[in-house]
């Protein structure tokens, strides 16, 4: 099960259909090829080891037509034959306002998730029915937040709320209660994902960065300023079944969370008589990690441990991140893992995360064949790199697994 797919629209027309308005007129009309899909995509250099940008290594997830992730039969044959994915969660991460108006950020969520159940949850594009939606909501109108939860939750296609989680507060904070209310009553985890943004969204708790490439590092402690946050305020003694899910933050840094979250509030729990469990038991019950990035550390034990830590066999769910650069292949992810925790991270802890069945009718998708070489290529190339690691193979033999 795939928690992290971000399928883009095939056109701007497309989306922009879906656009309330004032908004429609006031930001595509004039100013259209100012606000482009790709809108602060950050795509890597060429000499980062053969990788294209959106597309991934070679461009393997652009479909004939173009436009990587925009064709939800190329993304259905490429995820659920080739990478043998059953459920995928799919998260919209295409441009958001550059203005940070509510108002607009409101309407902006609201047209993605028209669009989506309408060109991917929808009909013909869902024929198969594993293609599942977020309820993209703004983190900045609270009650525009709850109209959306409110609007699609009872799509059966739509399983959970989504925020980007570059906010002006933590998610603990009261202004959110409305939100948490509606998810949890609705049985709707919550996830968060990051966004790269301009100005104050990218600054760091010691200023400014230069580079994107010290941005990505610092994410995890945007991550870590919502959990402890949600964990302290008490939000899961108010709502005992609901889930939170960090998507595209890693996992492997958790463990050093829980140890000194637990320190903490040993010591100072008197400041927060709203928070009555240990903060280690209540994250493992209820927030979840999905594993892109992963990292790869020299020894692989290492990371085993890491993850170990941290509650890996209860908390980390498997994402891929398709179709962008640094896409994590699920075969290759699983070959990380330690065996007696593969069914578990692989799918279900995603499973009982979403309250999805651990069985399925068979599809069309069932009796496809893998057709794409690049991807074939990929994940042998990701099976050479494993060897290496493991100390199985030499390095000749990985750059002809590579080629």
């Amino acid at each position: 099960m795939d928690t992290d797919v971000h399928p883009v629209p095939r056109s701007m027309e497309e989306f922009i259909e879906h656009y309330p308005e004032p908004f429609r007129s006031r930001y595509f009309t004039r100013y259209k090829e100012e606000v482009p899909l790709s809108f602060l995509l950050y795509t890597p250099h060429s000499n980062t080891g053969g990788n294209q940008g959106m597309g991934g290594p070679g461009g393997y997830a652009v479909p004939p037509q173009g436009g990587a992730g925009s064709d939800p039969d190329f993304l259905a044959q490429q995820l659920c034959v080739e990478n043998g994915t059953d459920y995928c969660i799919i998260n919209p991460l295409f441009f958001r306002p550059r203005h940070w108006d509510p108002e607009w950020d409101a309407a902006h969520a609201s047209a993605i998730n028209n669009w989506l159940a309408a060109n991917w949850l929808e009909g013909e594009a869902n024929r198969h029915g594993r293609f599942f939606g977020s309820i993209q909501v703004s983190s900045m109108d609270a009650d525009s937040a709850v109209r959306e939860v409110e609007k699609w939750a009872g799509h059966p296609a739509f399983i959970q709320s989504y925020m980007v989680a570059d906010s002006f507060v933590p998610f603990g904070h009261p202004q959110y209660e409305p939100l948490l209310k509606a998810s949890a009553r609705h049985g709707l985890p919550l996830a968060t994902h990051l966004y790269r943004h301009s100005g104050i969204r990218s600054m760091t708790p010691v200023g400014f960065p230069s580079y994107h490439v010290e941005v990505l590092p610092n994410w995890i402690f945007t991550y870590i300023s919502h959990v402890t946050s949600t964990v302290f305020e008490g939000v899961f003694e108010r709502y005992p079944e609901l889930k939170f899910v960090c998507v595209e933050g890693g996992c492997e840094w958790v463990g050093p969370l829980l140890w000194r979250l637990d320190r903490q509030w040993e010591e100072l729990r008197g400041e927060v008589p709203q928070s009555t469990r240990r903060p280690s038991e209540v994250i493992r019950e209820h927030v979840r990690f999905a594993t892109q990035p992963l990292c790869e550390p020299s020894g692989r034990d290492d990371l085993t441990r890491f993850m170990e830590w941290g509650g890996a066999e209860e908390t980390i769910v498997y994402s891929s991140d398709y179709p962008h650069y640094d896409f994590d292949p699920a075969q290759w992810v699983s070959q990380q893992l330690p065996e007696s925790w593969r069914d578990r991270v692989m799918a279900g802890n995603a499973l009982e995360t979403y309250k999805l069945p651990a069985e399925r009718p068979r599809d069309y998708l069932d009796g496809l064949r893998p057709v794409n070489p690049r991807l074939e290529a990929g994940r042998r190339r990701f099976d050479a790199l494993a060897a290496v690691a493991a100390g199985t193979a030499g390095e000749a033999t990985w750059i002809e697994s590579a080629d």
